[in-house]
């Protein structure tokens, strides 16, 4: 597991390309606030790492355990740490609620579930 470690960072670098471009380049966010980066990183940045760090936690320990190292994981928690983002911005840009979230963190599990089973069969000895 702690030769994945890298998805955290990515995740979180991702996380804030994307509040800086939201906010900022676009314009998105509360009207109350100015669009500058101090409000991207101090303000949505955090919100929404605490919104899907369950996402990306759960979905990295089922990826991670009970399944070998290899090129086709590091693809797969590559895809996944995508997946994530995609939920996040698309989360963001439509202002979604607390169901959206749940129903994503559904997805995200079910995905994780299914690319461990692919990967622990990509695993098995060819007969």
């Amino acid at each position: 597991m702690l030769k994945t470690t890298w998805v955290v960072p990515i995740v979180v670098l991702g996380a804030s390309a994307l509040m800086y471009i939201n906010v900022v380049v676009l314009g998105l966010g509360d009207s109350k606030f100015e669009p500058v980066a101090a409000t991207a990183f101090g303000f949505y940045l955090p919100i929404w790492l605490v919104f899907y760090s369950p996402h990306v936690l759960v979905g990295w320990v089922v990826l991670s355990f009970n399944v070998p190292a290899s090129r086709a994981r590091s693809a797969v928690l590559m895809i996944f740490s995508v997946l994530v983002l995609a939920f996040l911005e698309a989360s963001f840009v439509l202002d979604a609620g607390v169901v959206s979230l749940v129903i994503q963190f559904l997805v995200v599990l079910a995905t994780a579930f299914l690319a461990r089973n692919w990967l622990q069969r990509q695993a098995l000895p060819k007969s």
